[in-house]
């Protein structure tokens, strides 16, 4: 990683782009690969946090949700170490719902980069809403992470913990 000229990004960027799969926004800073860590616990929660916007489960959870039915992309292959690092896998939380603004915020031409703070009262835009994914990111705060009623009930009934779901509201636009 180090600071490039815009054009040298975008081209960077653009190079990059013909590999995903998905349409991930390839924003400065953007880390790819396994990911890398310790994993000093023995006993682990069914989901654990490698920040506040890394999701992690144990391999029990994800058979769980989606034995409820829940559409849960987890990545294996992440490299930890630790005694109980074989059995977390990352959960990919895709960027594909939309944070209801009340007021329009600067966008960075570059990179798309949007200074929003979290709001007090969440609302999601609804027709940018997934009916296909149960865990997900929002494009314009890709640090939230948001689930559907399916996902948190079967984290309900499958005793799953290690998460904190709040209710939010949804708009049409």
């Amino acid at each position: 990683a180090r600071a490039v000229p815009l054009d040298e990004y975008e081209r960077l960027r653009d190079q990059l782009r013909a590999y995903l799969e998905l349409a991930w926004p390839l924003r400065p800073g953007t880390e790819l690969g396994p990911l890398t860590g310790r994993v000093p616990a023995k006993h682990l929660a069914s989901f654990v946090w490698q920040n506040p916007w890394t999701m992690l489960a144990t391999v029990p959870a994800v058979e769980a949700l989606k034995a409820a039915g829940c559409r849960v992309p987890a990545v294996a292959g992440a490299r930890l170490k630790g005694p109980a690092a074989h059995d977390l896998v990352e959960i990919e939380c895709v960027p594909v719902g939309m944070l209801h603004l009340e007021t329009p915020v600067a966008t960075c031409h570059a990179c798309a980069r949007q200074g929003v703070s979290r709001p007090k009262h969440v609302q999601l835009v609804r027709p940018t809403l997934p009916a296909d994914i149960s865990v997900f990111r929002l494009e314009n705060f890709p640090t939230m992470i948001v689930a559907n009623g399916a996902f948190v009930e079967a984290l309900t009934r499958a005793n799953l913990s290690g998460t904190l779901a709040k209710p939010v509201d949804t708009t049409d636009g």
